[in-house]
């Protein structure tokens, strides 16, 4: 009769494993970190256009001028929007953490307002950029006051 084999690993197959989920988890881990950061910026991105579309709409159904002024720190701790009828104080929207606008290339600098008729003063590229320097860009077209996210600044 043979003597019954014990079930289980051995010391070498452990730490052969341990070895391999150490490898994997340096790649997955920085990976994970720059697809999460990818992420925030894409939603961040259609956050603002939905916003903006909102203020648009309202200014449609109110039969009143609307605004959205976008707001910058130089630490970029406070970036985001007000928004609210124009004349009055609105309220203030922040960006997600590690989101911001990449002031520099914003266009205007001033309240882009949106009109009764839906259309607004001007065109306007509202750039978001995350830690890792991908942008984003928000676009609204002067005549049509169409609204679109574009990968860059120009798309």
């Amino acid at each position: 009769m043979r003597p019954k084999a014990k079930a289980g690993f051995t010391l070498i197959e452990l730490l052969l494993v341990l070895a391999l989920v150490g490898i994997l988890s340096l790649v997955a881990v920085p990976q994970a970190s720059r697809l999460q950061a990818s992420f925030n910026l894409q939603r961040a991105a259609r956050e603002l256009a939905a916003t903006i579309r909102e203020v648009q709409n309202r200014a449609v159904v109110e039969e009143r001028a609307y605004y959205i002024q976008f707001i910058y720190s130089p630490d970029h701790t406070r970036d985001g929007y007000r928004t609210g009828p124009f004349g009055e104080s609105g309220s203030f929207r922040a960006l997600p953490r590690g989101i911001s606008i990449a002031y520099n290339y914003l266009q205007p600098k001033t309240p882009l307002l949106f009109y009764p008729s839906g259309s607004p003063n001007v065109g306007a590229s509202i750039p978001l950029e995350n830690k890792l320097g991908d942008l984003l860009t928000v676009k609204v077209m002067v005549a049509t006051g169409r609204v679109r996210v574009v990968k860059g600044l120009d798309g």
